[in-house]
């Protein structure tokens, strides 16, 4: 009786199915947008249930306003009266939401792409969890499951000029985990600012930030272990650790530690194998894959914690108010060093390589980073700039 098996979760691992859809945006390139089955897709096809998908956010854009179509974006500029052609600009502020969705459209289309098979073969590995068959239940697409998700606005600043040219972002550094991964951001303009800003969208060209998610999403082995083998060479990964920040200095939890640690995967100072299959090399894409989830991240910092670190409780001299929330350390972080303020040692503490075994078994999470640049603006601007952009006279 169908409705007997439920999905659990992505089939874990970096093999994915990319179908290629149109972003949608005026002037975009077409998308390649990353597709995991449900690793228990065998089972619901069988049992007559609608087979599952989940897809990787590819990007960042502006989320649309509550019941229209029109984007979530708006500035308050002011300006010294009377108003001229060059006017003497004063500062203003920008307030905006996005999210990691796809539009829905895309999502229906891709639905289609899977109901018909018209796309590429998935790779060898995950093609019997892909087995919808004609007169079978339309299959189902989602988002991949997030447990977090780490927001960020960079702003670009000109290499010359006035400056500051933007006062501060604010925004929750914990973005939305749900179906929209919504997140939003106000930005306070200095006078260069608000008249770069004007400039941009009179222009049709996007304000100067980008979004930054680091998405932890979560994929599940079914009923398989993967034992990952971890091997660390301390010296080494001291070396590549003091080329990110420099030994004494407060170590950077969140993206910057995890760039970091990722330098140390590719130089060979952290070694991932799987202990099923002894030394064999891994491939690389499964080794990076396996290398960024949360358990092998938390063991490899476990392992070397004392050797590389000099760890002291945090610090009760409250930060210089810069205007922007310092995002959330990551939680494989936190199980480590909890809020603990972390330097690097001068030199690392004994010798000889670390060894560790980590299974993972059931649901695994994994971090990956999406950018957006708001580009999407820009043609919405050239539409209608009065949905945007308010220009107020004082």
């Amino acid at each position: 009786m169908p409705g007997s098996v439920l999905p659990t979760g992505p089939v874990y691992g970096p093999d994915a199915l990319v179908i290629r859809v149109d972003s949608g945006g005026e002037g975009r390139p077409a998308v390649d947008v990353r597709v995991w089955p449900d690793v228990r897709n065998a089972d619901l096809a069988a049992d007559g249930s609608p087979t599952r998908y989940y897809f990787q956010p590819p990007r960042v854009t502006l989320a649309p306003r509550p019941g229209t179509t029109d984007l979530a974006f708006s500035a308050t500029v002011m300006v010294r009266a009377p108003a001229g052609p060059h006017p003497q600009y004063l500062g203003g502020s920008c307030k905006f939401t996005c999210t990691a969705a796809l539009p829905g459209d895309v999502l229906t289309r891709m639905t289609r792409t899977l109901a018909t098979h018209d796309h590429p073969d998935p790779p060898a590995r995950i093609a019997s969890l892909f087995p919808h068959r004609n007169g079978a239940p339309e299959p189902e697409l989602t988002m991949l499951p997030l447990t977090g998700n780490t927001v960020s606005c960079v702003v670009e600043q000109p290499p010359a000029g006035p400056g500051p040219l933007f006062l501060s972002v604010q925004g929750g550094p914990g973005g939305g985990i749900g179906v929209q991964a919504l997140s939003s951001f106000l930005v306070s303009f200095s006078p260069a600012a608000a008249e770069a800003v004007v400039t941009r969208l009179r222009d049709a060209a996007a304000p100067p930030f980008t979004i930054r998610n680091v998405l932890t999403e979560q994929f599940d082995t079914g009923a398989e272990t993967f034992t990952v083998d971890l091997r660390v060479a301390p010296d080494k990964l001291h070396e590549v650790f003091a080329a990110a920040s420099s030994p004494g200095e407060p170590w950077p939890a969140g993206e910057t530690a995890a760039t970091a640690y990722r330098s140390g995967v590719d130089s060979g100072a952290v070694r991932i194998t799987r202990a099923e299959t002894g030394d064999t090399p891994l491939d690389p894409a499964l080794r990076t894959w396996l290398g960024d989830t949360d358990a092998v991240r938390k063991a490899v910092f476990v392992m070397v914690k004392d050797k590389l670190f000099d760890i002291a409780a945090a610090t009760d001299t409250a930060p210089q108010d810069t205007g922007r929330k310092d995002p959330p350390a990551p939680a494989w972080w936190s199980e480590v060093f909890g809020a603990a303020r972390v330097t690097l040692k001068g030199e690392p503490v004994g010798g000889g390589e670390l060894h560790e075994v980590v299974p993972l078994r059931g649901l695994v999470s994994v971090e990956q980073t999406i950018e957006g640049d708001l580009e999407e603006l820009a043609a919405a601007a050239r539409a209608g700039l009065g949905e945007y952009l308010t220009v107020i006279a004082v």
